[in-house]
């Protein structure tokens, strides 16, 4: 990762903007062009847009059992409408039979940033010029839209949203005027696929359930949800990813969000083999070339990957490529952590020993430090004793507490500790002191606190400091 002194932001958002344009679809000066041409008509004749490309016979006549309804476009008074405002799932079907869609509108409703990225401008147009985009077939495509609403005797029909505070919005409805332009009218969004629906306005794989298959199993269910975070993807021939994740709740990118990239046998997903990439990432990770193959990106909270934190995750590739959501074990990460180690980890013993190595692998931003006992009878006591932690994650402990004592058995390893340095810091390094020797004791002491295996003790759930064996 290329990360050097302060963190500037423009000038990283300005790469990131640079591998989007070299990945975009290539018709978007054509978009830019019809919509400014539009928009420049309306401006010239004083008059609000009406989208010529949108005449949908079907969308004449409305059925409600056996009524019908003759079903008109008309343009709404939006005087005293916002575009966007904060509207936890406030949105409402409205006379249409898309529960469907309403129900993945609203289920996208609390994530401001998805939202904004699906609109050219995210303001009300004077003019009812609007540009929405949306994923078709797994690539990203512009729809140039008018802001006519369906209404039945003077009634909209189209999904409201409304604000924390009363107020009418408007983006719910618009993007529902795209998909209605993208299926050919609103009489074919009745009935419409929720799973469809997500992945036309989010650009991710989306996996459904059959809650039926889950009465009584409130726990299980729950269980499976918050274990899908690793994304398959399929790669046809080289390409080039770059990616990036997005925790929703801070309105921000995280900055000690781990990424792995490992290439799979379809045969067997579970098993990794050649790690790509694997280490904290800022705003995004470096370009990753993939050859032709199957692989895994997990994606973990830094210093806690048991927990259950949301991440958006956003892959731009040069090709379209295939993903999809799989369910994963977070031990996974034991095997990736520990073999990364192995392979990109330096020795710090000044004097390689036969029976003892402790290698460090350092980053820009972030060190891993892991040590592996090779005898068959003895146990390796390490005492690790950290400084300057204040401006860091680190994976146990905190920074009151960053000195640790761990006993490893024989004939194998453990990572004994991880940090990420803050975005803010100016720090270099991570300084550190580590000690060690060979005991027939299976406790060690550190300081004035108690004989322990490891200080301070290790849940179940910290998976990167679990001790594996070496074949």
């Amino acid at each position: 990762m290329s990360y050097t002194g302060d963190f500037d932001k423009n000038s990283e958002q300005n790469r990131i903007d640079s591998i989007q344009a070299k990945f975009l679809h290539e018709d978007l000066e054509e978009d830019e062009l019809k919509y400014q041409t539009a928009l420049k008509h309306c401006q010239k004749s004083n008059t609000t847009f009406w989208d010529g490309e949108y005449e949908v016979l079907g969308d004449n006549v409305l059925i409600r059992g056996k009524k019908k309804f003759n079903l008109k476009l008309v343009q709404p008074n939006f005087q005293n409408w916002e575009l966007w405002n904060t509207c936890p799932y406030r949105v409402y079907q409205n006379g249409l039979g898309n529960c469907g869609l309403i129900a993945s509108l609203a289920a996208i409703s609390i994530h401001e940033g998805l939202i904004e990225s699906l609109f050219r401008d995210f303001k009300i147009n004077d003019y009812g010029v609007y540009q929405v985009k949306l994923c078709v077939d797994g690539e990203w495509e512009n729809f140039i839209i008018d802001d006519w609403m369906p209404s039945t005797k003077k009634n909209l029909k189209g999904v409201m949203s409304k604000s924390e505070f009363g107020q009418n919005l408007l983006w719910a409805a618009l993007i529902e005027k795209a998909i209605a332009k993208l299926y050919n009218g609103y009489a074919n969004l009745e009935f419409f696929n929720s799973t469809t629906a997500l992945r036309t306005t989010t650009g991710a794989p989306v996996k459904p359930f059959q809650i039926n298959d889950f009465r009584g199993k409130t726990n299980q269910l729950w269980e499976m949800l918050m274990k899908s975070r690793v994304i398959e993807i399929n790669v046809p021939k080289d390409c080039d990813i770059c990616v990036s994740a997005l925790k929703p709740s801070y309105q921000k990118l995280q900055y000690h969000t781990w990424i792995s990239i490992h290439r799979v046998n379809s045969r067997n997903p579970c098993v990794p083999e050649e790690i790509m990439f694997c280490e904290p990432i800022y705003e995004s990770s470096e370009d990753i070339s993939l050859p032709p193959g199957d692989y895994m990106i997990y994606v973990s909270n830094f210093f806690e990957s048991f927990k259950k934190d949301e991440r958006n995750v956003v892959i731009h590739s040069s090709i379209p490529i295939s993903a999809k959501l799989e369910s994963w074990s977070p031990e996974v990460l034991v095997d990736v952590y520990q073999r990364i180690m192995g392979e990109k980890g330096k020795e710090t013993l000044e004097q390689r020993e036969r029976d003892v190595s402790i290698k460090k692998y350092l980053g820009d931003n972030f060190v891993m430090v892991m040590a592996e006992n090779y005898t068959d009878d003895k146990y390796l006591h390490v005492h690790t004793f950290c400084s300057k932690v204040k401006t860091s994650w680190l994976s146990r402990g905190d920074v009151y507490n960053h000195n640790y004592g761990d006993v490893i058995p024989p004939r194998s390893r453990q990572i004994l500790i991880t940090m990420c340095r803050n975005e803010y810091s100016t720090q270099k390094g991570f300084p550190m002191a580590i000690d060690y020797y060979l005991s027939d004791e299976n406790v060690t002491v550190l300081g004035m606190l108690n004989r322990a295996s490891h200080i301070p003790s290790l849940r179940p759930t910290d998976y990167i400091h679990q001790i594996a064996k070496i074949d």
